[in-house]
């Protein structure tokens, strides 16, 4: 986990178990078949007056045109939940 230089840690503020989602994400799809493991990332930082977050895996990957890795084919729903409460956070 990484911060900004001069970002303060009382400037980060985030509902409980909003970056939960993404982060299982890119473990469950991205790590766990690769071989050998991986790294995961959480950045925060600035971006226009709003906190922006970014989290990257050095896992596996997907093409582009199927959106999602290969060989996984199931219905998640906590990355579109954690949108939906953004949404009505107004952060959207």
């Amino acid at each position: 986990i990484t911060v900004e230089e001069g970002l303060e840690e009382e400037e980060i503020t985030l509902p409980p178990l909003l970056i939960q989602p993404y982060v299982e994400n890119a473990v469950i799809h991205g790590l766990a078949k690769k071989a050998g493991g991986g790294t995961v990332a959480v950045h925060f930082q600035r971006d226009n007056g709003a906190l922006a977050v970014t989290v990257r895996d050095n896992g596996l990957g997907f093409r582009q045109e199927e959106g999602q890795a290969p060989s996984i084919r199931h219905s998640s729903v906590g990355m579109t939940i954690t949108q939906k409460r953004l949404e009505l956070l107004g952060s959207a």
